[in-house]
């Protein structure tokens, strides 16, 4: 896969990393246990193929359901965490919400992808 960095006009300075958690935000009784969360920090913060030289940049992180900021955290501490329903360690963090961000309620359905359950913004990726 491919890793790109995305510029947003919305966003133009901070550096970001949306993750797509519709998946879970849209749960119902026909979900996989893996994307049943029972809060949207927990929908944002674990279980993400993401690259933590990478990530680890982000000063944001935004859980984005159905193209649509729903939750926004910073003071981010990435790392590896166990994932109950899959054999490969995952990626997950600790961070602080932030209720009055800009941010919350920004429409982003262009730049998100079911392929890909994540993005950054204005972090620069390494070429491979």
């Amino acid at each position: 896969m491919e890793l790109t960095t995305f510029r947003i006009p919305e966003i133009p300075n901070d550096k970001v990393v949306l993750l797509n958690i519709s998946k879970s935000y849209n749960a119902d009784e026909n979900t996989p246990p893996m994307f049943v969360r029972k809060n949207d920090y927990e929908m944002t913060r674990k279980y993400w193929t993401v690259n933590l030289d990478i990530v680890r940049e982000a000063e944001y992180a935004f859980g984005v359901a159905n193209g649509i900021v729903v939750a926004v955290f910073t003071d981010l501490k990435w790392d590896y965490i166990d994932c109950p329903f899959i054999c490969s360690m995952r990626k997950g963090f600790t961070g602080r919400r932030v209720d009055d961000s800009p941010y919350l309620g920004l429409d982003l359905s262009k730049y998100m992808s079911i392929r890909n359950p994540f993005r950054y913004v204005n972090i620069e990726v390494p070429k491979r």
